[in-house]
Formats: structure tokens, sequence, C-alpha cells
């Protein structure tokens, strides 16, 4: 299958709902950016899907044309004034990538994880999107010292029950 030569913005605005499985959470695209793949979704975005009307093949669609999808000259209208309403002049739609990978990596997911969320091919590429927090070391840290000083309390207790 060619692969698409659209990037994610033309991914979002092609979303059709024959490519939506709402049972198993998730997008099923045919030609995506890296091939066909499929995109699980966040309980969030189920809810959502699933109380949009569908008046259109297309998920996101034109405003005066419901049968075609909405265009990426609109979409980077609406953009302009929610980042004006917003007060964040300088954000990009595909910096919401960025947070997906960063609050990833922020929950404590490992690097293969945020790779395969984000639909990447290598963790070169999600190291550029993951920004780096040298507060979970210190909370993998805390959390092994935790667990070998209860077990250092558990082993000392019982040995002295056994005297």
């Amino acid at each position: 299958m060619r692969k698409s030569r659209r990037g994610r913005r033309g991914e979002v605005l092609a979303f059709r709902w024959d490519h939506v499985d709402l049972k198993a959470g998730v997008l099923r695209l045919p030609d995506a950016k890296t091939g066909a793949r499929t995109v699980p979704l966040g309980a969030p975005a189920i809810h959502l899907l699933a109380h949009l009307p569908r008046d259109s093949e297309y998920i996101v669609h034109g405003v005066l044309s419901p049968q075609a999808p909405l265009s990426a000259a609109t979409l980077e209208g609406a953009w302009a004034r929610i980042r004006k309403s917003a007060n964040v002049p300088d954000a990009r739609l595909h910096d919401l990538r960025h947070t997906v990978g960063t609050y990833g990596g922020q929950a404590g997911f490992n690097a293969f994880v945020v790779r395969d969320l984000l639909c990447h091919k290598t963790l070169a590429m999600t190291g550029r999107y993951v920004e780096r927090d040298a507060n979970p070391l210190r909370v993998a840290a805390d959390q092994v010292a935790g667990r070998i000083a209860e077990a250092m309390t558990n082993k000392v207790s019982a040995a002295e029950t056994d005297s």
C-alpha cells in the first residue's frame, strides 16, 4: 500500500467514521503518514466520538460542505482563534503531540510505550517529543529505597518474632 504524503494534520482531516471502532476503542487508519495503523483512543475521546452526530462520512467535516473533509485553511483559522482566546499565540497544532509525549513520560510510561502512543518508528524520534524531567530519577530512587527498607524491616521483624 502506498504511504500517505499527508502529515499528521492531514490524517486528522481525513478521519472517517468507518475508521472508528468504539467497541475496541481505536481508530483504524488505512493510509496514515507511516502506513496503515491502529490508533488507541483514550476514554474521553471515545466518549466524545460516541456523542458526535454522524451527519457526514468525515468525523471533522467542512462547514459549508458536510460531505467533504474540513479544509486545512479552515482548521488553521479555527486554531488561530483558539490560540488567541487561550492567550497562547505561538502554540502550533503539532505541539499537542509533544504534550502527549511529555505527559506520557511524566506519567511513568517507558519510551517504548510513548513511541507506540505517538506512532513513531524509532525511539530517537520519540526522544525529541518527551521533555526531560530530573524528578523521575529521584522518585525512582525513593521507591527503590523504600522497597529495600521495607524488605529489611520485615526481615528484622520476622527475626525478632523467631527469638
